[in-house]
């Protein structure tokens, strides 16, 4: 399988890296998972977190109120959202679980995933499933299979409104999937399904689209999102907006807000504040939680926004997307010139589905009999990591035939290099010729 590296010189990050703590004895091109704030707004959280300290009555009962209302405000205006709707939250994975323990459930309904739906999600899906089953009420997940390699958009629809059942309850859809790195036609797709479940005379069908990579990835509209029959969508601002972790939100779609009620209840459940509707109540004050990486979001905004000069777009991030889908279109070529003769190199999706990410198809390797989901790494994965120094997740795809497809999923953000990308294709090379014998 190769010897060990020896006296290797790393290719070195480019200039925007000065803005982050991405490790200089590392490759980093996994962005994508848990994202990077920027260094100066970490400073800015700490100081408010000394604020906090300095008087804790203070800052609960009367400064985190109107900073966390500020906030909010700006987050609706990134993702184009009715402030009013939203709800801050540690993560998108929170927003699942919240729209799920909502829900009321009744026997012979079907909670709908897919097979590139990130796990942790679809989790909260199998435990209502189970719990219900416990008490007697026949629940069960139904799983579609999603085309690996996806060649149309046509054909994704297709699979998942093909999905949909008149006992279909809930609908979870990925705007961009984790594993494959792909953005759907999820707005297609949620008026394709609400239209299909009406046909079918399913009045109780909802959409949540979990738009976990989306804020700041795409110029995203969550109106829209609303407007066409979804009733919630979530999504993470730790990611392709940079912002500390623990940042997310759920919008809820104003029919559903009555009766909504978030995972904690806190003391909005019996109070009362005029001009305040119960929804703001219950969503806006858990108790005493570090609310500070909300509060620097409008600056981590301003500050990323600002890194590349250009047209910022609706959102003011246009620049960084121009560079990152322009690094990433680079790497891919890189990729599938030094692969291709391996029998890997190819993307799993055509371009237009492609943003900072993309999953790369790997020769050869066998699939493991159960993969576990917490460590779902292949071993090309922790030799690059080990011997090569390079952070990049390698693992299975699921396929619609039954079997997986070997991929290595790239990210390409403001603080990497093509030099990167050309040090990761020697590497991978290196590796695979191993593996072969080569």
């Amino acid at each position: 399988m190769g010897g060990e590296i020896v006296a290797k010189t790393l290719p070195s990050y480019g200039p925007l890296a000065e803005h982050f703590l991405v490790d200089r004895g590392r490759v980093f091109l996994n962005h994508g998972s848990f994202g990077g704030t920027p260094i100066v707004v970490m400073e800015a959280q700490e100081k408010l977190r000394r604020r906090v300290e300095a008087d804790t009555v203070e800052w609960f009962v009367e400064s985190a109120g109107p900073l966390m209302e500020a906030a909010r405000r700006r987050i609706a205006r990134l993702v184009d959202a009715d402030d009013e709707g939203l709800m801050l939250i540690p993560n998108a994975t929170a927003g699942v679980s919240n729209v799920v323990r909502n829900l009321q459930l009744r026997s012979g309904d079907e909670l709908l995933t897919g097979t590139h739906e990130y796990n942790a999600c679809s989790n909260a899906l199998r435990w209502a499933a189970e719990r219900e089953c416990a008490r007697g009420v026949d629940v069960k997940v139904v799983t579609t299979a999603l085309p690996c390699p996806m060649r149309s958009d046509d054909e994704v629809v297709a699979a998942i409104v093909g999905g949909i059942t008149a006992r279909t309850r809930l609908l979870l859809l990925s705007h961009i999937t984790s594993p494959s790195g792909l953005i759907l036609p999820a707005l297609r797709i949620v008026r394709e399904g609400v239209a299909r479940a009406r046909e079918l005379g399913n009045e109780r069908f909802e959409v949540v689209v979990d738009g976990a990579h989306a804020p700041g990835y795409m110029e995203l509209s969550v109106r829209e999102f609303l407007r066409a029959g979804a009733a919630y969508y979530t999504g993470n601002l730790h990611k392709w907006t940079c912002g500390p972790k623990g940042t997310a939100f759920l919008a809820v779609g104003e029919k559903h807000r009555g009766a909504f009620a978030p995972l904690i209840i806190s003391h909005g459940f019996n109070s009362a504040v005029p001009g305040r509707t119960r929804f703001r109540q219950m969503a806006d004050f858990v108790g005493s939680v570090d609310y500070t990486g909300f509060m620097v979001m409008p600056m981590c905004l301003d500050v990323l926004g600002g890194m590349v000069p250009g047209d910022g777009g609706g959102d003011g991030l246009g620049g960084v997307r121009a560079l990152q889908n322009d690094l990433r279109a680079q790497a891919v070529a890189i990729l599938g010139d030094r692969l291709g003769g391996l029998g890997g190199g190819r993307t799993i999706g055509p371009g237009h589905a492609l943003g900072a990410m993309a999953a790369i198809t790997l020769p050869g390797g066998s699939v493991p009999t159960a993969l576990d989901p917490l460590r779902p790494f292949d071993p090309i994965h922790y030799r690059l990591r080990q011997k090569w120094k390079i952070q990049v997740p390698a693992y299975w795809l699921a396929k619609t035939d039954g079997t997986r497809q070997r991929v290595l999923r790239l990210t390409a953000a403001v603080y990497n290099t093509v030099e990167q990308f050309e040090y990761l294709a020697e590497a991978l090379v290196s590796e695979l010729k191993g593996e072969s014998g080569g």
